[in-house]
């Protein structure tokens, strides 16, 4: 069974798309904003989806 702190994050391709736009852009945020966008809805919905693994293995 694998834990779910073993479980990769799902968003980090995002996130390191995002540093790498702010890299090439001299941290202009605004030109990378889409990026940070898709990845904070990635993480949301990440989230969720952790909730829901949690409260479904704890009513098991």
């Amino acid at each position: 069974m694998t834990s779910l702190t073993k479980i990769d994050n799902p968003c980090q391709k995002y996130a390191l798309v995002s540093y790498k736009c702010q890299e090439e852009n001299q941290a202009d945020k605004s030109v990378c904003k889409d990026h940070f966008d898709i990845y904070k809805e990635c993480m949301r919905q990440y989230r969720e989806h952790l909730k829901a693994l949690k409260k479904s293995s704890s009513s098991s």
